[in-house]
């Protein structure tokens, strides 16, 4: 053992309270895991059956969010996540009802006007709609 070590021996200088570093610490940039205090990101509701047929899919409330930071969008759906500009969105509504087999599981593209469907409830589902073709 060293000196420091042991039990009753001095604390160096700079362990003591009150001591701030030279330079600052280290810290996460870019956006992390959902938090309640994120103003920028928002949940998934879930439906409790949409939420037991999403799972297979990794589709759970912990993998779900839309996230607007600048002038992005991105939205993680479980496994599945998508990022685009703001500028790129020509429009998103809520839709619904819906058919319980239409809306579980993976994202669903419209072959009529390509847009794109993220429903974890067959009540209200978020569909947009790219300006992109």
């Amino acid at each position: 053992m060293s000196e420091q070590t042991l039990p009753g021996a001095p604390i160096p200088e700079e362990n003591q309270p009150g001591h701030h570093p030279d330079r600052e610490q280290d810290r996460p940039t870019g956006p992390g895991p959902w938090r309640a205090d994120r103003p920028d990101r928002f949940r998934f509701r879930f439906n409790p059956a949409t939420l037991v047929l999403g799972v297979p899919f990794g589709i759970t409330p912990w993998t779900t969010w839309l996230t607007l930071t600048g002038g992005d969008l991105f939205i993680r759906y479980g496994p599945w996540s998508l990022r685009t500009p703001l500028s790129n969105i020509s429009g998103a509504e809520l839709t619904g009802p819906y058919n319980l087999v239409k809306v579980a599981g993976p994202p669903h593209v419209s072959l009529a006007d390509r847009g794109l469907s993220f429903a974890t409830a067959p009540i209200v589902a978020c569909a947009s709609r790219s300006s992109e073709r």
